[in-house]
């Protein structure tokens, strides 16, 4: 009797070390009861399905989790009870699905100006690099990071974004003290491949959050390769239950749950925390596809005192700890 029950916890210990997905992975009651009412427990351990992503804390605790104030408007005489509670959605969808899109955030002229900016450094860098000039990037064949100075036309473009029901949004998330730890662009060439699946970083409650923000510089088609992103996979309880019991990112769970392709106009902005898993897809297209991206992050204290493991923080060096939410949002 004895060596029977050796084997059984043996083999159940190479099951889960092994990582088998979703599918093979039957949650406790104490685990189910502590997001779900008792009468769905119970109906989940009978059917022995994983329970549903449970959403990240409601909106309004947003504030509470970061040590923030609760959301402010801009001072402004155009503000009205339409853009508060646009604001309010906008961070609803961002906290539950993990992305938000802010369509025609940069007017299309604002965006080609920049389109052409980049891609004119990227030639000058691949004959006389920079130093300092490329960031490392994930899948770097065809592919490119490059760290952009805050010129005027990219100071336009922060504030283009920052502007209106927008800056609400992102005094909420980071505060108006939140630091711009990130500013560049991305560029990929016909020819790159879809890039491994993977999240920004490694979600940890006692860490400071990070938020990034996209802009296309041109449509972006389904055959330039988009951003693909697993709405959900940010959040405390799928991090906890079911990231730990898979295949990392060749799990099949990601084959077989179909991501959000960030098909977008030219202009238009994305706004995605830095713990959703995500990857740039694979550019079958002509054209380069070409965002310029700029991450914020909220302030350490006393219910956050530790950074996120995993950020790249690419920046140049003469931006790195200088500029404020409130510095740009002009």
């Amino acid at each position: 009797v004895v060596v029977v029950v050796v084997v059984v916890v043996v083999r159940a210990r190479v099951r889960v070390c092994r990582g088998e997905g979703l599918r093979g992975w039957k949650p406790s009651a104490q685990d189910i009861l502590k997001r779900q009412d008792s009468a769905t427990a119970k109906a989940m351990v009978l059917s022995r399905k994983p329970p549903p992503l449970s959403p990240m804390p409601p909106v309004s605790s947003v504030a509470s989790v970061n040590c923030l104030a609760a959301p402010q408007m801009p001072s402004s005489t155009t503000t009205t009870t339409t853009s508060s509670s646009s604001t309010a959605h906008l961070l609803q969808v961002l906290e539950e699905e993990g992305i938000v899109v802010l369509p025609s955030a940069v007017s299309r002229d604002k965006a080609a100006q920049l389109r052409s900016t980049v891609l004119a450094d990227l030639a000058r860098y691949k004959v006389n690099p920079v130093e300092g000039c490329f960031s490392n990037i994930n899948s770097a064949v065809n592919r490119y990071g490059l760290r952009v100075k805050l010129t005027p036309l990219v100071q336009q473009m922060l504030q283009d974004v920052l502007a209106g029901e927008r800056r609400g949004v992102y005094e909420a998330l980071v505060s108006r003290q939140g630091k711009l730890v990130e500013l560049g662009a991305i560029v990929s060439e016909p020819g790159s491949a879809q890039q491994e699946i993977h999240s920004d970083v490694d979600f940890d409650s006692a860490a400071t959050r990070i938020f990034t923000t996209f802009v296309a510089l041109q449509d972006v088609t389904v055959d330039m390769g988009p951003t693909l992103v697993w709405p959900g996979t940010q959040s405390e309880y799928w991090c906890t239950f079911y990231k730990p019991k898979m295949l990392g990112p060749v799990d099949s769970w990601y084959e077989e749950t179909p991501p959000t392709k960030l098909t977008l106009k030219c202009g238009d902005a994305v706004v995605m925390d830095t713990r959703v898993m995500h990857c740039g897809g694979a550019n079958k297209s002509k054209l380069d596809r070409v965002l310029m991206h700029f991450s914020f992050e909220s302030a350490v204290c006393e219910d956050t005192p530790t950074r996120p493991c995993g950020f790249t923080y690419h920046i140049l060096p003469e931006l790195a700890d200088t500029f404020s939410l409130n510095d740009l949002a002009v």
